[in-house]
């Protein structure tokens, strides 16, 4: 089993997530300063999927997990074609989880269903992401090459409303269309870095 870590980039990584990044030994794929951060993601699986990885991680710079943590969502036995698995961060007002889940119980793992997660913390299997790969469009940029549109946001109906799919969710949404279920972790609680001026 290969792994491999996607790291969207504004302007920097956080120094602790960058000694995780390098106690944890898995090799780690960057895209810097993209105002477009869709297509940064879109543009980062498109590239794992050429690195031949077996599970993709999605780790956002500002997010701040030790390399044991890294390495239990690299490993974690949920993530298959079937399955999808996101840690869980705290939102940057820090009032709620960057995650969607209806109320109950986690099963014995820890682990329960989700309906949609942010992309901070995030594995997905090469399966599920072929499957999803095969339903989209290629497209071409000259500074990126070519890449498939996996977090590229749209609008649809749920539940007999209008839904707008940004980044994270149209992912999602994409791989459960796919076959793939989503499931949050809750043992699996890491940091989210926020500047907070006072």
């Amino acid at each position: 089993m290969t792994a491999l870590v996607t790291l969207p980039v504004r302007d920097h990584i956080n120094a602790p997530l960058r000694s995780a990044l390098s106690a944890c030994r898995l090799p780690w794929l960057p895209i810097y300063g993209s105002s477009d951060l869709p297509q940064a993601r879109s543009v980062l699986l498109t590239q794992a999927l050429e690195h031949g990885a077996d599970r993709i991680l999605c780790i956002d710079a500002d997010i701040v997990p030790t390399a044991e943590q890294i390495l239990r969502l690299a490993h974690h036995p949920r993530v298959d074609a079937g399955g999808a698995v996101t840690g869980l961060y705290a939102l940057r007002s820090g009032e709620a989880w960057a995650c969607t889940a209806p109320d109950g119980e986690p099963e014995a793992d820890g682990c329960r269903l989700a309906e949609y997660a942010g992309l901070g913390f995030a594995c997905v299997s090469r399966a599920s992401l072929l499957a999803v790969r095969d339903s989209l469009p290629r497209l071409e940029d000259a500074k990126a090459g070519h890449w498939w549109p996996f977090c590229v946001p749209f609008v649809a109906e749920r539940s007999g409303r209008l839904e707008y799919c940004a980044d994270d969710v149209s992912l999602w949404r994409r791989l459960e269309g796919a076959g793939t279920r989503l499931w949050a972790d809750t043992t699996l609680v890491v940091g989210h870095q926020a500047l907070v001026v006072l």
